[in-house]
């Protein structure tokens, strides 16, 4: 959605992106493009830019719908993939550089893996000595 309200004019993008997020709140996938056409009518004249921009993401972003229902928000949600990043250079960070790739591995595989346990909901582990050694 930041990459559609980029494009937007100033005065245009709390309405339009709220039209647009309505595209995605939408029960199915036949209802979302059924949304989308009738936001895609509404700006495309004020907002072409903005307009071409969400269609051509659009099959990619609705692919969710293949998917139960109950697991929508977890793939929807970017926030998961976003968290990992700052994680991982955390606990590498005051480890310096490695000596060897095979170092690097171990950390960032033990660090993942525990994320993974995390998301999946299984109790939080600790990652183990011997992989980080």
């Amino acid at each position: 959605m930041r990459k559609v309200a980029i494009k937007l004019k100033r005065h245009n993008r709390k309405p339009a992106t709220g039209g647009a997020r309505q595209t995605f709140a939408a029960p199915n996938r036949k209802e979302a493009l059924r949304r989308f056409k009738a936001w895609r009518s509404k700006w495309i004249i004020k907002e072409e830019r903005a307009v071409r921009c969400l269609e051509k993401g659009l099959y990619n972003c609705l692919r969710s719908c293949d998917f139960p229902e109950e697991m929508w928000k977890k793939i929807r949600a970017t926030d998961v993939l976003e968290r990992a990043f700052p994680k991982v250079r955390r606990r590498t960070n005051p480890m310096g550089i490695f000596p060897n790739a095979a170092s690097a591995s171990r950390i960032f595989y033990g660090t993942i893996d525990y994320m993974n346990g995390n998301w999946r909901g299984s109790h939080p582990r600790e990652i183990s000595a011997e992989l980080l050694t």
